[in-house]
């Protein structure tokens, strides 16, 4: 009998994510749905699986049958749906029963899906739990936003997180999501013109809306999305205001059905709507059945939430072929390597570099990543080398970090913060005042250097500036007016330089804040929706390791008038928001007064944890401040630059290596 690998499907909608198993010769064992209606179409579509209709945070785990692979989709909870008083704010994407059955039979392989929006509500604060619930059970995790345009070859404009894990690192490594295709597939091929549909999907020449669309509507291969704007018009003879209406007309269909706005085709037989099953064609349901007991309306909603099958399809396909063929060599893209970028990873000559890495490396079975340094000549240092998982981990090579991140150290040390000075003769000495305890001279000192960093981030990238002043202001939506304000750090010494009037490096409340380009007086302020309303915009810094010891009082006690951003060296940021949620309900907003700088800016994140480690060598004298900017980075222009690439090296048929150049 030819094995099939077990799926088990949990929130499963019509079937987006196991329907794509199905098509890549896997089995669905059980499939369960609180909505009666789905499991009829899944009882249609998987008559051989074990359908399972219920409230699944009710779910035994027990009834579940055996099985390798898990999906589920991320349900953002409607406020009917009462939940356990022990449940807290990162259960509101049901993902408790999600995790009740990952830590109870550990499958080998899982893929989760949700709105995108999950990313930026509640400033990622969910989304980043859901990472590190997975990452604590021992899932190697890739996320990734997919465009049924870009990645399923159909002409509709609809968007997915998806979220893969795996429990063997060596398959995370291997795994890639599906490369982007180009759109080949046109509106003719998915929506027959040619067939008459029912009267009831045509628009009648009385229709209110007839004229307007009669006049558009006029090109077969476009879609015609009658939409709603923000601006009303006012109804003299029923002395109302209604929405505005005006017509979007595109190749591409932007869908949007459940929001009440109507998407219009031209066929020979006049201007219509588009059926439930061109809807679903249009999503990758090719050839599923629907009973015919099911209303238009109700179809048109839960096709919209499903997940394209088109591109689920792919996905499955990947991780079904990464689970058979774990040692086969792939291309990847968009790897992070826990530095402050993510590269591209290309093979080179896996016969170049055997002997030396053999030679270095320790014994271990099967292939594995290393990182290493690659010389601006595109030599391989190997005085430098450390396990992939190693590097990821809490002990990170402090030789390999200061070779990348040394110099831009040395810089916010000695130009921004002043620890870093030339003494009587001439030599670069640290400067500080010293403790018996080391560490928490670290942590202050860090706090300092992550103040630098978001105020640097914010003058190179104006995304990111709009991110971080938004959160500063407690506003909602990112805006253009931001770029005509700039981030600085009320204890930075080049604050100090710049702006006298602003510089206060004992300010108790804010340590970045934003002022205005062509008048430096004037400061960003808080949005005025509650008490805060009309006070300086700006954020409050804390890095730590135990955070409940350090800061938790202080947000209780509602020291601070800006949102605290905090950075958890020990991934202890859940921890804090489960304790103050707990006793600030409904007052202390998670996402909104304490952030996780992680959810927001990870990329900030792993800079500081790099320092961290040099950090602590210099104040343990295990590095020298001189060692951070040699000679050698003086006049290397290559070196100067920072500019961080990788490449893979196949080392032979089981083992390889994860370059990283300077």
């Amino acid at each position: 009998m030819e094995f099939k690998y077990k799926v088990v499907d949990l929130f499963s909608g019509i079937g987006g994510l196991s329907l794509g198993f199905r098509d890549n010769n896997s089995e669905i064992v059980w499939a369960c749905d609180a909505n009666s209606q789905i499991c009829e179409i899944l009882k249609y579509n998987l008559p051989d699986s074990m359908i399972c209709n219920g409230n699944l945070l009710e779910m035994d785990v027990e009834e579940v049958p055996s099985f390798d692979i898990l999906t589920a989709s991320l349900i953002r909870r409607h406020s009917s749906i009462k939940l356990p008083e022990e449940f807290n704010y990162k259960n509101r994407y049901l993902f408790s029963p999600i995790l009740d059955l990952v830590k109870r039979r550990q499958p080998k392989a899982i893929l989760l899906e949700s709105l995108t929006d999950i990313q930026t509500r509640d400033n990622g604060a969910a989304f980043e739990f859901i990472k590190e619930a997975l990452l604590e059970q021992g899932y190697f995790i890739h996320h990734r936003v997919l465009h049924d345009v870009e990645f399923g070859n159909r002409p509709i404009n609809h968007k997915k997180l998806y979220i893969v894990g795996f429990k063997d690192n060596l398959h995370y490594e291997r795994f890639h999501f599906p490369k982007p295709i180009e759109l080949s597939t046109p509106i003719k091929e998915v929506i027959n013109l040619k067939d008459k549909k029912h009267d009831k999907y045509y628009l009648a020449e009385e229709h209110p809306d007839y004229e307007k669309l009669n006049s558009k509507v006029s090109n077969s291969d476009h879609f015609f999305e009658l939409r709603y704007s923000n601006q009303y018009i006012h109804e003299e003879h029923l002395n109302i205001n209604k929405p505005r209406k005006y017509i979007k007309e595109s190749k591409i269909l932007f869908f949007s059905l459940v929001r009440g706005n109507k998407v219009y085709i031209r066929d020979n037989y006049g201007i219509r709507r588009l059926t439930p099953r061109e809807c679903l064609t249009l999503k990758g349901f090719d050839n599923i059945e629907i009973p015919h007991n099911l209303s238009d309306l109700k179809l048109y909603q839960l096709i919209h939430g499903s997940s394209s099958l088109s591109v689920t399809k792919r996905i499955a396909g990947e991780i079904i072929s990464t689970l058979e063929n774990p040692q086969k060599s792939l291309y990847k893209e968009n790897i992070t390597l826990g530095i402050s970028e993510k590269k591209n990873i290309i093979e080179i000559n896996e016969m170049e570099y055997a002997e030396q890495l053999q030679w270095n490396l320790p014994e271990f079975k099967g292939p594995r990543l290393v990182v290493a340094i690659q010389n601006a000549d595109g030599s391989i240092s190997l005085d430098h080398i450390q396990s992939y998982s190693g590097w990821n981990s809490d002990s990170r090579n402090i030789g390999m970090s200061n070779l990348v991140y040394g110099q831009k150290l040395f810089s916010i040390l000695k130009d921004e913060l002043g620890y870093i000075q030339l003494n009587d003769e001439n030599i670069f000495h640290l400067q500080y005042i010293a403790e018996q305890n080391t560490h928490k001279v670290a942590m202050r000192m860090l706090g300092h250097i992550a103040e630098a960093i978001i105020v640097s981030r914010c003058a190179e990238n104006k995304d990111v500036n709009r991110k971080w002043a938004t959160i500063g202001r407690r506003g909602i939506k990112k805006s253009k007016s931001l770029d005509n304000y700039t981030a600085i750090g009320t204890g930075l010494l080049s604050t100090r330089e710049k702006y006298k009037t602003k510089y206060n490096s004992t300010n108790p409340q804010r340590d970045i804040i934003w002022i205005n380009k062509n008048d430096p007086l004037k400061e960003l302020l808080q949005i005025a929706k509650d008490s805060n309303g009309g006070l300086n915009a700006g954020l409050q810094i804390k890095v730590s390791g135990f955070g409940k010891n350090y800061i938790l009082s202080d947000l209780i006690n509602y020291r601070y008038e800006v949102p605290v951003v905090y950075f958890g060296l020990n991934n202890d940021f859940d921890e804090i928001a489960n304790e103050l949620y707990s006793i600030k309900r409904g007052t202390l907003e998670i996402g909104k007064d304490f952030i996780n700088v992680k959810a927001i800016d990870y990329d900030a994140f792993e800079e500081l944890k790099n320092y961290f480690y040099l950090v602590k060598g210099l104040i343990e004298n295990k590095i020298q401040p001189d060692e951070l900017f040699t000679d050698k980075m003086l006049n290397n222009d290559i070196i100067r630059s920072s500019l961080i690439k990788s490449t893979i090296v196949e080392q032979d048929s089981t083992k390889s290596a994860l370059i990283m150049s300077t």
